[in-house]
């Protein structure tokens, strides 16, 4: 149980950091924003199969630091996604609509990951 929480909670430690690095790498790209969440995703995708096939056989202090840098790849994309793309999309349409459009950004996210727990 105890075990399961710090997994849980690292997890999510994580993302914490990842807006703040997804924001430098999206400075250092020039403002392209896609291309910092394609990178991110790319770099995510080699960890999620080591994870998949290698998470009954790792130690418990390489899989926790794992999950945290995961966390941090996950939470990146997510934060520009919701904020910064957001806004730019809300002063395409209006300014008044930024909330609108955040809601169903994340709306959209929330339903996604019900279903894919319905998958599961």
């Amino acid at each position: 149980s105890s075990t399961s929480n710090m997994i849980s909670s690292l997890y999510s430690f994580g993302m914490m950091p990842g807006g703040v690095i997804c924001g430098w790498m999206s400075d250092v790209y020039g403002g392209r924003r896609a291309l910092v969440c394609a990178t991110m995703m790319a770099i995510l995708v080699p960890l999620l199969l080591l994870f998949a096939y290698e998470m009954d056989n790792l130690p418990i202090i390489p899989l926790l630091i794992l999950l945290c840098f995961m966390g941090c790849l996950v939470g990146g994309p997510n934060n520009i996604i919701t904020s910064a793309v957001a806004a730019d999309m809300a002063d395409t349409v209006g300014g008044k609509a930024t909330g609108t459009i955040t809601g169903i950004i994340n709306g959209s996210g929330s339903c996604t990951a019900a279903f894919g727990q319905l998958l599961i």
